[in-house]
């Protein structure tokens, strides 16, 4: 939960993602995390990562979407999936 709303913080602020619907998502994400006593955005290693760009798949390998090795079309789908997947956590 972490993690995806911090990833759709990072898509927001590289331009990826935008709409007050996306970041709706996002704000209620972060509210779930602190309301089921999971630690502060501030202190949550999984959001800092996040909004790093580098995005956990659970037990897969992490994906670091701030690479320059990515093109911008790659990026934004993984952006798009990612908030598909906080959507689904709400």
């Amino acid at each position: 939960m972490g993690n995806a709303a911090g990833a759709i913080d990072f898509c927001m602020k590289k331009g990826y993602l935008s709409g007050e619907g996306v970041a709706s998502v996002k704000d209620r994400l972060l509210r779930k995390m602190i309301s089921t006593g999971k630690q502060s955005p501030e202190t949550d290693t999984d959001y800092i990562s996040g909004t790093k760009g580098i995005v956990c798949c659970g037990s897969g390998p992490a994906t670091d979407l701030s690479t320059s090795s990515l093109k911008t079309s790659e990026v934004k789908k993984a952006c798009e999936k990612v908030l598909e997947q906080g959507k689904s956590m709400l």
